[in-house]
């Protein structure tokens, strides 16, 4: 009987990124069910190779769900779906007795026993209001979720190589950034790229013919080296995202890329802290942003320090 029930979804559109982080966070748990939809380019095949089981539901409903969790006999609820909201997982509380968990990373509103928002930006003080009296938050950089595969590298200590770039736009590559990223950035001298990604990208035809010949850009493909990859940086080109929460613990200074609304929170912090920023439609700022960080790393190195220690 699972103890934990996990509710997340992946897809072409959504990314992967809550399964990811949602996997590290099963590891603080015992017996974890994770209640998935099938989405067109969902990693529901990543939950299974992690060791994990998994259960497809048809609509998603509170009432699905509502039925899985007293079919497990589940204590615990953990929510990380942008999709669901306030009244849903109201809804929840009223059909089951469950202990719940919501994940939130832009200040939603939630009905919810404990609050996780595992972001090095996130503000204690501004889900006042928001969650109900006794709610416990769990918030900031303490609280980020890490994969073990980044931790060992950390800790294994591997020098880090001048010039290297490690490029990361998401796992599905929603916004179609990865190709527009490299032409930028091969217009510095004596750069070559490290692009991770996977096959949850709907374009990654398109990324293996750009990329094929070219010099410089070493393409991974599902790979289970990206704690490396990051370690053996120079420094990164990465979303505004939970990928910058990797990189601050992983001590990789980095240009943060604004791909989507929905990172204007993490974005508006990382300007706030001196990070070098850029949106996507200024890419053409990208080389100069480039030759700045080169030119002043320890600088970069400090301000992602500082963060870390934070």
């Amino acid at each position: 009987m699972a103890k934990v029930v996990i509710r997340a979804d992946s897809s072409y559109k959504k990314g992967i990124g809550h399964i990811m982080r949602d996997l590290v966070l099963a590891e603080q748990f015992g017996d974890v069910l994770f209640a998935v939809r099938e989405l067109e380019g969902s990693i529901n095949h990543k939950i299974a190779e992690s060791g994990y089981p998994f259960e497809l539901l048809s609509d998603g409903s509170a009432e699905e769900l509502a039925q899985l969790i007293k079919k497990h006999g589940a204590e615990t609820l953990v929510i990380d779906n942008y999709d669901i909201g306030y009244d849903y997982e109201k809804r929840i509380k009223e059909l089951t007795d469950v202990r719940l968990i919501c994940l939130d990373d832009y200040y939603e509103k939630h009905f919810c026993d404990v609050l996780l928002s595992p972001n090095m930006s996130a503000d204690p003080e501004r889900y006042k209001g928001l969650v109900p009296d006794g709610c416990e938050l769990r918030c900031g950089m303490k609280h980020v979720l890490v994969r073990r595969e980044l931790r060992e590298a950390r800790s294994a200590g591997y020098k880090r190589i001048k010039g290297r770039v490690f490029v990361a736009m998401g796992g599905a590559d929603s916004y179609n950034m990865n190709i527009p990223v490299l032409e930028q950035i091969l217009k510095v001298p004596e750069l070559t790229a490290d692009v991770v990604t996977t096959t949850a990208n709907g374009r990654l035809n398109d990324l293996l013919e750009y990329a094929a010949g070219k010099r410089g850009i070493s393409l991974h493909v599902d790979s289970e080296s990206v704690g490396k990859l990051m370690a053996a940086a120079d420094f990164g080109v990465i979303t505004a995202s939970v990928t910058a929460n990797e990189a601050v613990f992983m001590g990789l200074p980095f240009i943060a890329v604004k791909v989507a609304e929905n990172q204007h929170e993490i974005y508006n912090y990382l300007r706030n802290k001196d990070f070098l920023c850029v949106e996507k439609e200024e890419m053409d700022i990208l080389p100069d942003l480039v030759r700045r960080l080169s030119a002043h790393r320890n600088r970069y190195e400090k301000i992602t320090r500082n963060v870390a220690e934070s």
